[in-house]
């Protein structure tokens, strides 16, 4: 399996990430009315969908450089077949991103556990 692109940034390894489908979601609500009910419903569209993506752990490095993307808050290309002829990619902002500091004390590598992004679908290339 090809390793998923991120703005530029190849992720290390993909075999701990985890993320749902994706595909357009309808947007829908509704609301009381005196005789009843109203439903109201948009065509189910990519634009706006969030994508959690979780990792048990990844290296100190590919954080660094998630967090760069993060912090310059711009829309990048997620390419999650990794450069697969003919894929989808996906306009994104990285709406969050999250982990959890953790030092080897017998080799002093650090690393970053529990780690949460989630991003923002803008559009579909």
């Amino acid at each position: 399996m090809n390793k998923m692109i991120l703005g530029g940034v190849t992720f290390t390894y993909n075999s701990k990430i985890s993320f749902p489908i994706i595909k357009p979601r309808k947007r829908n609500s509704v609301v009381d009315t005196y005789g009843g009910v109203a439903y109201f419903a948009l065509t189910p569209t990519i634009k706006g969908v969030l994508l959690p993506l979780e990792w048990d752990w990844m290296p100190a490095a590919m954080f660094d450089s998630l967090n760069t993307l993060y912090q310059a808050d711009d829309v990048i290309v997620f390419d999650p077949s990794g450069g697969s002829v003919g894929a989808t990619t996906y306009n994104v902002i990285i709406k969050e991103l999250d982990g959890v500091y953790w030092l080897n004390l017998d080799t002093n590598d650090s690393y970053r556990e529990k780690v949460k992004m989630e991003l923002l679908i803008m559009s579909q290339n």
